[in-house]
């Protein structure tokens, strides 16, 4: 028999039963348990808002677009769930692509504030026009 050097010489039972009174319950906490197991891969999403795991395209919201984001995953059932921000924010639903709808889905381009307020700048066309212009002007 097992000599219960590790228990100070006790049965489990006993040693449970010692510290039971820090056993407390989780109250709200037990609906978000499952989270603190799921694993997060890092992917970034494509042009095509989709994004790949083990062999199966998904996608998510067009918005995410160019980001890297972690794609949570429930590791026993190689299911999908979610994608979180790098920073363990959620940020959208995972769906298993759809070929077909993907294709004649309606995309635009997400605004990025930066290129909102910057000023416009002129093409290389809009120069090459100008140039164009100044030179018939000084020849007439």
């Amino acid at each position: 028999m097992l000599d219960n050097l590790t228990l100070d010489n006790q049965t489990p039972l006993a040693r449970f039963q010692q510290d039971l009174f820090k056993i407390q319950p989780l109250g709200e906490l037990v609906h978000q348990l499952d989270d603190y197991f799921y694993h997060r891969i890092k992917r970034t999403i494509k042009k095509d808002a989709t994004l790949s795991f083990d062999g199966k395209f998904y996608e998510v919201p067009f918005e995410l677009v160019g980001d890297t984001v972690y794609l949570v995953v429930d590791a026993p059932t190689s299911t999908a769930k979610y994608v979180e921000s790098l920073e363990h924010k959620w940020l959208g639903p995972v769906h298993p692509l759809d070929k077909q709808a993907n294709n004649t889905r309606t995309r635009q381009r997400p605004k990025n504030l930066s290129q909102a307020t910057a000023s416009p700048q002129t093409s290389l066309v809009e120069e090459l026009f100008k140039k164009t212009n100044k030179q018939f002007d000084t020849a007439l």
